[in-house]
Order: C-alpha cells, then sequence, then structure tokens
C-alpha cells in the first residue's frame, strides 16, 4: 500500500498521482473509512487534473500528514539529483526519507540531515529497499562495464557494510 506522504511527495516533485491516490482511497474504503468526497475516486476510470487535486486536498484534511517536512524533503531531493533518470527516493516512514541521485545517497528526517553516503556507484543506484529488522538500505550500483553488484547500508549510521567507495 502507498502511504499518503508517498503521494503527496510525488506530487510536489511532479509525479503522476492518479492512480496511487485512487490505490490509497480504495484502500481506506476497505478499511471501513469513508467520507463523500471519495464519490470522485469510486465513480470514475481515470482521474482528470481537477479531480486529483479535489481528491488530494480532501484526503489531506481528513488525513494527519506532515506537510512541512514533506515540502522540505522534496525540496532536498531537487537539489540532490543531477538526472531525473536516476534519482530515486524511499519513504522509509512518514518522518524519514532515503534520496539517491545515481552515485550516494542521503538520510533525512523531520529535524536533520542524519547522513550522506560518499560516491558508491559509477552510475546508478536501483532496487533500494529498507529492511526494518535488519535496519539496512539494499539495493544494486552499477559497475562498468555492464553489471550490477549488491550494497548494504547502516540506515542508522549510513556506513557502506557491503559494497565499495568509489574513489573520483
Amino acid at each position: 500500500m502507498i502511504s499518503l506522504t508517498n503521494i503527496i511527495f510525488n506530487n510536489i516533485i511532479g509525479l503522476h498521482i492518479g492512480d496511487d491516490l485512487k490505490a490509497f482511497v480504495n484502500d481506506q474504503i476497505n478499511s471501513g473509512i469513508f467520507h463523500s468526497c471519495y464519490d470522485i475516486a469510486v465513480k470514475n476510470d481515470n482521474l482528470n487534473r481537477y479531480e486529483i487535486v479535489e481528491l488530494l486536498e480532501s484526503v489531506i484534511k481528513f488525513n494527519s500528514v506532515n506537510n512541512k517536512f514533506i515540502g522540505l524533503a522534496a525540496d532536498e531531493y531537487r537539489n540532490y539529483i543531477h538526472s531525473t533518470i536516476q534519482a530515486r527516493h524511499l519513504w522509509v516512514d512518514n518522518n524519514n526519507i532515503i534520496i539517491s541521485n545515481g552515485i550516494k545517497m542521503k538520510r533525512l528526517s523531520l529535524d536533520e540531515l542524519n547522513w550522506e553516503t560518499p560516491r558508491i556507484s559509477w552510475d546508478g543506484l536501483e532496487d533500494i529497499k529498507y529492511i526494518g529488522r535488519d535496519r539496512v538500505i539494499t539495493g544494486n550500483w552499477y559497475q562498468p562495464p555492464e553489471c550490477w553488484s549488491k550494497f548494504i547500508i547502516s540506515y542508522d549510521s549510513g556506513n557502506i557494510i557491503e559494497g565499495q567507495v568509489i574513489q573520483w
């Protein structure tokens, strides 16, 4: 299930959110939560941009989110990325986000930049996941000429557990 935090973040950075917003509303309805404004998502197959705006405003009104932090995280994301093709983000929870610019990563929380890795890839990071039970971030880093290698980073410290620092 996609979180409302992720939907709002994606909207701010300019990604299409119609399908995710409908899925969020459908999950709420299936959980027994219904507001009359949800009719927009139920009645239409594809939401137009005006319906998306109206539905998002209504959903935000009925759900508690930290819009200030989401906005700050989106600003940091836009400032950090070098290429939208390489940019990745992963919401760990509503108060923590991992941002990648394709060659390194950083963790932001409500109050601060927790850490930033040194360069850990030549040109791309993919399959970024948070493994909560182990408190690590995993994924693959690009290693020329055409292969991907695994990395593991400590969620708490940003230290590289598996992988390497790319000397540039």
